[in-house]
This record gives structure tokens, C-alpha cells and sequence, in this order.
């Protein structure tokens, strides 16, 4: 018979750790998983599979009422959570990448010496993803270029269509007016009665003149800021010349060339002619100054002369100057009329990106 006392130094004792918690079971989006993953593999989804349950178990069964777990869902939120129970619902998680970590404890207190990991991915749905962007980028981009080259070339047909009626006009309506203008001038000096030849003449002269205008106005190659410019120089010099009016002109030899809407070129010419046609005939001016003033985004074209001006009531009663006034209009433009005894000033405002083409 053996006698005598066994003891243990519980204080030699180093308390183990619990053992780490695996997946027993697992949902997702409703559907039962058969294969269940293993701490630290990757489970990759669709963004439909956003719902997920997860149950655990750190195999403790004594007192496993007194288990308990953690949770950590890295991407989403860094504070560890405490579960009720030994299961963990995720529910419309977002497209992108997430760690979890799951960790226990059994109903000694004692932790799980490793966290049990797994690297979830939730693909985006397609039309989010960057290939898909990528394909509506260049649709769109393709959709604008294509519509870009279709104005494009229509807009070089209508500058061949305006080239070459304005060409035809010239070579053969032009040709013909000319002839007709020659034959009545020939006529007249032979005939005795010389009246009708010269009116045939002079009406000649003056289609001829307007076919000029037309012909200016849808040529394409006068579509510069420049050409109208100058358009409207030639005009005056021609009117103001015959009068022995001193003329001055002051446009500006720095002013940067731009394209002009065929709308907008042809109504700044009529209304400075219709302008220098009514100073040329009723001022009675000695001196006439045409200057144009071009500033950031605006331009001012001036006629102004010292001649004895009129009386606008009177004048206002007449097509010439409401149609100046309509002409503007149609621009996006104004204009501005100053008279008195001592001249009259006319100016014509208008934002210069209304004028581009």
C-alpha cells in the first residue's frame, strides 16, 4: 500500500488557448453552400450574392452556452464587434474587396490563438465596371466625332454649293448682263431717240450691281471678318467719292480674322450701306469717319458724319432705318442712332461670338 499526497503548482501552468473557429455552415443570397471555406482562402461573388451567413464553431463543448465570438470586416468597418451568437449575418455588402476575422472564446475565457480569415471580393455589376465605362466612353465619343465630320462635311457641300452658284452667276448671268449693257450703250448713240436704250442701260447697270452683291454675299471665300470690312470701305469710298466728301476710315490692322455666319456677314453689309447711302445723300456732310473697334468678346462698327442730321420721328416713319434696326436684330446685335444739328452718329454693337460661323 502506497500512501502520500499528490500536488500540482498551478502556477507552473500555462493556460492553453482555444482553438480557432471554423465555418460550420453558410448562406448566401438564400442559398445553402455546400462547400464550406477554410481560414485564409478567398470566396469571390457576384454583386447579387451580397447577403451572406456565416455559423461558427470552436469545437468547446463544455459549457458552449459560455462560448463567444468577435468579428472584424476589414473594408468595411476596422472595430470588432461581439456576437449574440455563434452566427454572423452580412447583408448588402457593397462591390469590392473585404477580409473578415472571426475570433472565440470558450467558457473559460480563453481566446482563439489565431482569428479565423476570409478574403471576400464582390464583383460590381457590369455596366459599374471600368471595361463597360470604358465602351460607353467611346460611344459616346464616336457618336460626337461621327456627328462632328457629318456637320462638317455638310458644311463644306453648302460652301461648294455657294462657290459654285456664285461662280455661275458670275460667268454666265454676269456675262449676259454685260452684253445686254453694251448692246443698249450702242444702240442709244446710234439711235435718235436715245431715252428708252438709256434706261435699258441704267437698269442694267443697277442688276448688275445688286448681282454683284449676291454674288459677294454667298461666295464663301468672303466669309472673313476682313472681306466684309472691306466690302463696306469700298461701298463708302465709292458713294462719298462723287460728292467730294472727305472720308475717314479707321478699322484696326491688328483685329484677329475669324468666320463669319453668312447671315451675319451679309446683314453688318446692309446696314452700313443702307447708312452710307443716307449719309451721302441727305447730310450734306463735309466730313465722314468709319472706324470698327473690336474688344474681347464685343464689336462696334461706326459711321458717323457733321452734317445737318434729321429729324428721327420723320425718318423713323421710313423703311430704311427699322430695317437697319430688324437687321441688327437678326444678329443678336444693336444699334444705336445719335442725331442733332451738329451730325449724326450710327453704331452697330454686337457680341462677336454671335457673328462666328
Amino acid at each position: 500500500q502506497i500512501s502520500g499526497i499528490d500536488y500540482v503548482d498551478t502556477r507552473l501552468l500555462q493556460k492553453s488557448h482555444s482553438r480557432s473557429p471554423v465555418i460550420t455552415n453558410m448562406v448566401i443570397s438564400k442559398f445553402e453552400n455546400l462547400r464550406l471555406p477554410l481560414s485564409g482562402e478567398k470566396l469571390s461573388l457576384n454583386y447579387w450574392q451580397n447577403s451572406i451567413v456565416l455559423e461558427f464553431s470552436n469545437f468547446n463543448y463544455t459549457n458552449s452556452i459560455d462560448n463567444s465570438y468577435s468579428y472584424q470586416l476589414v473594408g468595411s468597418s476596422n472595430d470588432w464587434q461581439t456576437l449574440k451568437q455563434n452566427s454572423l449575418s452580412l447583408n448588402n455588402i457593397g462591390p469590392g474587396k473585404y477580409t473578415l476575422y472571426v475570433k472565440s472564446k470558450d467558457d473559460q475565457g480563453l481566446e482563439s490563438d489565431k482569428p479565423f480569415t476570409l478574403h471576400i471580393t464582390i464583383s460590381p455589376p457590369f455596366w459599374k465596371t471600368v471595361w463597360f465605362n470604358g465602351i460607353i466612353v467611346l460611344v459616346i465619343y464616336g457618336f460626337l466625332y461621327s456627328l462632328f465630320k457629318y456637320r462638317e462635311l455638310q458644311r463644306v457641300k453648302l460652301e461648294q454649293l455657294r462657290l459654285r452658284v456664285a461662280r455661275d452667276l458670275h460667268d454666265d448671268i454676269g456675262s449676259n448682263l454685260s452684253l445686254i449693257n453694251m448692246l443698249s450703250e450702242m444702240e442709244s448713240l446710234k439711235s435718235k431717240e436715245q431715252t428708252s436704250y438709256s434706261k435699258i442701260s441704267v437698269k442694267t447697270k443697277e442688276v448688275m450691281n445688286s448681282m454683284s452683291e449676291i454674288v459677294w454675299s454667298i461666295n464663301p471665300k468672303n466669309d472673313n471678318i476682313q472681306d466684309v470690312l472691306y466690302k463696306i470701305q469700298e461701298y463708302a469710298i465709292e458713294a462719298f467719292e462723287a460728292r467730294n466728301t472727305k472720308l475717314k476710315i479707321h478699322f484696326p490692322d491688328d483685329l484677329k480674322p475669324f468666320k463669319l455666319s453668312t447671315e451675319a456677314r451679309r446683314n453688318i453689309y446692309l446696314i452700313f450701306k443702307e447708312a452710307i447711302n443716307n449719309a451721302a445723300k441727305y447730310s450734306d456732310a463735309r466730313n465722314v469717319v468709319l472706324r470698327c473697334k473690336m474688344s474681347s468678346n464685343m464689336m462696334e462698327i461706326v459711321i458717323e458724319d457733321n452734317g445737318k442730321g434729321f429729324d428721327p420721328l420723320i425718318i423713323l416713319k421710313g423703311n430704311g432705318m427699322k430695317n437697319m434696326k430688324d437687321r441688327a436684330l437678326l444678329i443678336g446685335g444693336e444699334i444705336r442712332i445719335f442725331t442733332s444739328e451738329a451730325g449724326t452718329n450710327i453704331s452697330l454693337l454686337v457680341s462677336s461670338a454671335k457673328l462666328k460661323a
